[in-house]
């Protein structure tokens, strides 16, 4: 009978890895959380540079893809139908750069890391857009409600007069009654936001329940505020072990840093958040850092009293030394979108890909 050297059966090991339960965290006195891997596929090359997405239906998944607008994408068969829902640049009531994604319902938000935001519905394709931002780090809808992160000027065009840097408002008003709700810990300017520009550390998202989560990651803290914009509470992100290095950079060390290869380097040394998640559990930070030159991700799960409730390792394949996720939960099924930044900042993103997990209990099985 054949055997398999100490080698042979480490590469075995490798290749079952994705098929097999991959991380367990346990939960008090409930049954450890786990994740699953259902499968790893690459992104069809009409969808290859995307920057972010959000679940469509049980069967497929939005798509913002930069110049190209907004499509949504078949799983099953995967990749076989994709439909524009925002159109792109060049094209009659397109939008010029789609990178941050957000919708409910038949809503759907679209937003430029420079200025504008647009909106629509399925039934109702005729655009809607708003200008009111100097950039934008991230956003999230929720019932006509928008979250956004990043920084804008006042009526009398002075930028972050308090040091505004995330707004809440409704589209049904035009998001003219954008209002802020976190603040810049070094005051006016948003010193902390500028120091890290674009940077990509921040992320905000809405729960099931209409309230909310910001997480600058310019600076301490993971804020959830209720459905009416009301602080609840604010979890330490530096004892969950984030980096808020932004806080303390003078300006020559900001300007230093602007740039590659230096930007990918400091970011390296540092636990920077990649994604907010809307757990069935509580919230989610997926968390990424990169010990010993090898790029990793774990999902912190943070409990709606204030708590941690523990920590799951996510073991994704990068696709370069810049990999990035976003992601987006329905039912017990996590879509994680694997992308990757060229080195030189010019490029467009590489070819990314689509990772379909499944959560469940590892002591009941996991639920599909």
């Amino acid at each position: 009978m054949r055997t398999l050297s100490a080698r042979g059966l480490a590469v075995a090991a490798g290749l079952l890895l994705p098929l097999l339960l991959v991380a367990s965290v346990a939960f008090g006195a409930e049954a450890p959380l786990s994740l699953r891997i259902l499968w790893d596929r690459p992104l069809p090359a009409a969808c290859a540079g995307a920057f972010d997405l959000r679940w469509a239906s049980d069967e497929s998944v939005y798509l913002a893809l930069g110049p190209k607008g907004v499509v949504e994408m078949s799983l099953q068969p995967f990749g076989e139908r994709i439909e524009t829902i925002v159109p792109g640049t060049g094209t009659p009531g397109g939008f010029f750069f789609s990178q941050h994604l957000a919708t409910h319902g038949e809503e759907i938000l679209a937003g430029a890391f420079l200025a504008a935001l647009t909106w629509r519905t399925r039934k109702d394709p005729v655009r809607r857009e708003a200008a009111p931002f100097d950039f934008i780090e991230d956003l999230d809808l929720h019932g006509g409600k928008v979250i956004v992160l990043g920084a804008r000027r006042d009526d009398e065009g002075e930028y972050a007069p308090e040091g505004e840097i995330a707004w809440f408002g409704t589209l049904t008003a035009g998001l003219e009654d954008l209002r802020p709700v976190v603040f810049d810990s070094r005051g006016p300017r948003a010193p902390n936001l500028n120091a890290c520009p674009l940077f990509g550390l921040g992320s905000t998202r809405f729960l099931a329940d209409g309230s909310f989560v910001v997480v600058p990651g310019v600076q301490a803290g993971a804020h959830h505020f209720d459905a009416a914009g009301k602080l609840l509470r604010t979890w330490d992100t530096v004892a969950l072990g984030l980096t808020d290095d932004c806080a303390r950079l003078t300006r020559e060390e900001a300007a230093r840093i602007l740039s590659p290869p230096e930007r990918w380097e400091w970011l390296d040394a540092r636990r920077t958040l990649d994604e907010i998640v809307p757990l069935p559990e509580g919230v989610g930070l997926l968390v990424r850092s990169v010990p010993g030159g090898r790029q990793q991700w774990e999902l912190i799960v943070l409990a709606l009293d204030g708590g941690v409730l523990g920590r799951v390792p996510l073991p994704i394949s990068p696709i370069n030394e810049i990999t990035h996720l976003k992601a987006d939960l329905r039912g017990r099924r996590l879509a994680l979108l694997v992308m990757a930044s060229s080195p030189d900042l010019v490029s467009p993103l590489l070819p990314g890909r689509l990772v379909m997990v499944a959560l469940g209990r590892s002591a009941g099985g996991d639920s599909q």
